[in-house]
Parts: C-alpha cells; structure tokens; sequence
C-alpha cells in the first residue's frame, strides 16, 4: 500500500511524513528533490524537474509489496511545473498518468512558514493547496484533508490511516 503525504512548501509534510513512517513501521520515501537542490545550492531548470521526478517515483513503483509512506510523489512536480514554468514535461505528464497512491494525506498549510533557502511560495501556499486539492478530486483520489499543530496533526493522520485500514 502506497500512502503519499502531499501539500504545499512549510505545511509539516516530511515531519508527518516520517513520524507516520515510524508509527505503521512502513517504508520511508524521503523527498528526494531536497537532497537534489541542496547539492547544486537550490540551482535548478526545467530539464531538473524530470531528473528529480524520476528519482522520487523510482521507490514507488519499484516497490509492490511494503507498506510505503513517501514525502511527495509526480503530483508535487507536476503543480511544481505548471506553477513555475506553465508547462509540464512529457516525462512527469507520463508518470502523473500512469501513477496512483492508495491513499492521500493532503497537508493544510496552517503552521507557520518556515524560512529555508529551497523554498520558494511563502505567499502563495492557500493557492497551492487548492490546485493539489482540485487535483486529487478531478482523478478521483482518496484522501483526506490534515490540518492542526503540534501532535494534533499527527493524532489526526493516524486515525484516518487506522480507519483505511493501516495498523501498526
């Protein structure tokens, strides 16, 4: 099963991400276009886009029989796509087509921005949550909506896990 924690920039993904991971004893995919940018100092092009797409989406489809819980998947860079360049590759339009998580933890932007130097939408994060939500609706996706901070976010993630059937 394949559970893809998404959202906007600063909206607790990898932290939920990874304490999900630990909670379920699943398999972490960590978000791999972080440790991409941080080896060419935030540096990037559109031709980048495919290189890190590719690598994100390799643990996920490799992948059929484990519990897998990823920080971001291909959704994350077709938005990321559109957003800066208004167009996407045929390389993530393939993969985005072609690939579906089990289920969604959609991240509210509700915690405070936190300043990093990859990042790049402090202004614009309700904007972004509403074109991954609008997505994950027009394909028809399972997924919920995790709002709150502190441990609350957390608490709520596991009890929408546990009610589709994940456990520990």
């Amino acid at each position: 099963m394949k559970i893809v924690i998404t959202g906007p920039e600063s909206s607790g993904k990898t932290h939920l991400a990874k304490a999900l991971s630990n909670t379920f004893n699943a398999h972490f995919v960590e978000e791999y276009a972080r440790a991409y940018l941080e080896n060419t100092s935030g540096e990037y092009n559109f031709e980048d886009l495919d290189k890190m797409a590719i690598k994100q989406m390799e643990p996920l489809i490799e992948n059929e029989t484990k519990l897998i819980i990823s920080d971001t998947c291909i959704l994350t860079f077709k938005i990321w796509s559109e957003v800066k360049y208004g167009m996407v590759s045929e390389s993530i339009l393939d993969l985005y087509q072609s690939f579906s998580a089990d289920y969604y933890l959609l991240c509210f932007p509700d915690l405070d921005w936190e300043e990093d130097p990859l990042r790049e939408n402090p202004t614009d994060r309700n904007v972004l949550f509403n074109l991954y939500e609008n997505d994950l609706v027009s394909r028809s996706c399972k997924y919920s909506i995790i709002s709150g901070k502190g441990g609350v976010r957390l608490e709520r993630a596991e009890l929408v896990l546990r009610m589709h059937g994940i456990t520990k």
